[in-house]
């Protein structure tokens, strides 16, 4: 009874240190490749959403331009805040700055307005300034 025991003691089941060694280095490898691919997607998405406010904020641009019957260059400025065409408040997801930030030049994103007519309103012009993080 007592060599059962002894026995039972000394026959430990476990890894061995070859065998967890291999397995952080594999888990290693797979980090390696996926956070990095995470970041970039996740740069992306924020770069989509504040590509997404612009176009918002060209389609205000329009409407203003139309209800005046002015297409001269328009910048989004604290105008069309206070016809209600764009919401003050509204933030860009990457950078959280408010829209006014936006049109004076402080920051990396710029609207521009190109100058046409009724028909031509397609003539709209958005840019982020600065790297899309998806172009290498």
């Amino acid at each position: 009874m007592l060599g059962k025991l002894r026995k039972m003691l000394y026959n430990q089941k476990g890894f061995t240190l070859v065998e967890l060694m291999t397995v952080l280095i594999i888990l290693g490898v797979i980090l390696g490749i996926g956070v990095p691919r995470y970041l970039k997607i996740q740069a992306k998405a924020q770069w989509d959403a504040d590509a997404t406010t612009i176009e918002n904020f060209a389609r205000a641009a329009q409407v203003y331009a139309t209800q005046r019957n002015d297409f001269s260059p328009v910048k989004i400025n604290a105008v069309l805040i206070q016809k209600g065409l764009i919401d003050g408040d509204i933030e860009l997801s990457s950078k959280k700055e408010k829209i006014k930030d936006l049109t004076s030049g402080t920051n990396d994103k710029q609207f521009e307005f190109v100058d046409g007519e009724v028909s031509n309103l397609t003539q709209i012009t958005e840019s982020l300034i600065g790297k899309d993080p998806y172009e290498n």
